[in-house]
């Protein structure tokens, strides 16, 4: 099973393969992501592994996962600890890359913790959205309160 670890940051990202030593760059946006998904596709990439980035990784999970590719985001506690076991550096370029063994071994393990990213429903996007609202909103009265007293 090919699998590719993407780290992802604000403006761009790093695709590695466990198996290869090179890596690829794509921008975080979305002809990039189609880049990278024809990239996934052209080299019959079975899983792709993440780590959690505060959100910057959803669009590029979403994409893959409709193009039917499995997706992991990854907590990333869990790799940097995996890292810290391993003697590599984990930096740059090798950023992606101790990931992806960390992939490796993640999609061996049999009872992994970490499962497949699902997106979430349309129904469930527009649920997020108004419970955030809402939030935000009693946030917003509770600061007015305290304001005029």
């Amino acid at each position: 099973m090919l699998i590719h670890y993407i780290d992802i940051a604000k403006r761009n990202f790093v695709i590695a393969v466990s198996s290869l030593s090179k890596t690829k760059t794509e921008t975080n946006n979305p002809k990039g992501i189609a880049h990278t998904i024809e990239y996934l596709k052209k080299h019959k990439v079975a899983l792709v592994v993440t780590e959690s980035t505060g959100g910057l990784e959803i669009p590029a999970a979403k994409a893959i996962r409709r193009a039917g590719i499995a997706v992991i985001i990854a907590n990333p506690r869990q790799t940097h600890q995996f890292a810290q076991s391993q003697p590599l550096t984990k930096t740059d370029a090798k950023d992606a890359k101790m990931p992806a063994f960390f992939a490796q071994m993640t999609a061996q393990k049999e009872d992994s913790q970490t499962m497949p990213y699902q997106p979430p429903t349309e129904a469930e996007e527009v649920l997020e959205a108004l419970v955030n609202r809402r939030n935000q909103s009693a946030d917003m009265r509770t600061a007015e309160k305290n304001r005029l007293h």
